[in-house]
């Protein structure tokens, strides 16, 4: 074969075989000390070779000892041939294996956000519907805010621009299902050429097979507040509640300040994929 060679396996034997010394009568046996399987890189053997040992001295002589050697030899031959074929077996025989397929996609990355917020390698953005209007803003670059991990994204139509955020380390799937979709919400906020910075909670939906997230509502949480953190029920069925730990202002305190007043907000994902405020 023409196949590189790789290595070898050995069985160090005492297969014997009898030989007959025309000389004197007498017999003498040889013993093979190496039987060698060559492995080539196909993972098979390639050949099968025996080094034997020079002739000893005769050690028998006469019809009794030949027979007796020759029962020894047979039985220990039977011993390495079969140590070798369990060996050959092991190796697969000489059929060549088909190389592994490489499962690992090689394919480029078509959106960075879908890969790397739902790891979908797709054409399909992640927009956000703008609540009030009828803009939507593609969510494309990855930013760090204060210490939050923001997803980007920005809309604009005619003399009205702003940006969307979309709180990335809040993002929670929600058990139940809702016409084939995963369920799942995260708090964004809206800027634009106002003062405000609004705050909602939304809703989307997540089908894996089409490798698409749909926006699908938006709840109006409050101005300038802080969502601190979303605890959704663990039920599998709709309706379910969701409540939220907000820091909204204290009475008196300067809009321009931090919010520093904690509040619980309750709200409701329905049958319809809406979610309303229950407060």
């Amino acid at each position: 074969m023409r196949d590189k060679t790789l290595g070898k396996c050995a069985i160090s034997g005492d297969r014997l075989s009898v030989v007959k010394n025309p000389a004197n009568n007498g017999y003498f046996f040889q013993r093979v000390i190496n039987l060698t399987l060559v492995v080539s890189e196909e993972g098979c053997y390639s050949a099968a070779r025996a080094q034997i040992s020079p002739l000893h001295k005769p050690c028998y002589s006469g019809a009794n000892q030949y027979k007796e050697i020759k029962m020894m030899a047979q039985t220990r031959s039977l011993l390495a041939i079969s140590l070798a074929s369990l060996l050959m077996l092991s190796l697969g025989g000489c059929q060549s294996a088909p190389e592994p397929e490489n499962k690992a996609s090689t394919a480029p990355v078509q959106d960075a956000v879908m890969w790397q917020l739902f790891t979908l390698n797709t054409k399909a953005a992640f927009f956000i519907q703008v609540p009030e209007t009828k803009m939507r803003s593609k969510l494309a670059e990855f930013v760090n805010l204060q210490g939050q991990a923001y997803v980007k994204g920005e809309f604009e139509d005619g003399p009205v621009r702003g940006t969307v955020l979309l709180q990335q380390d809040k993002f929670q799937t929600l058990n139940p299902k809702w016409r084939g979709l995963t369920l799942m919400i995260a708090p964004f906020v809206v800027s634009n050429q106002g003062s405000g910075n609004f705050w909602y909670l939304g809703l989307f939906g997540l089908n894996k097979e089409a490798r698409t997230v749909t926006h699908l509502d938006s709840v109006l949480v409050g101005d300038r507040v802080d969502i601190r953190a979303l605890s959704p029920s663990e039920s599998s069925m709709l309706p379910l509640r969701v409540n939220a730990e907000v820091l909204v202002q204290a009475p008196g305190q300067s809009m321009t300040e931090s919010p520093r007043l904690l509040d619980i907000r309750r709200f409701e994902v329905n049958w319809d994929g809406k979610i309303v405020s229950l407060d």
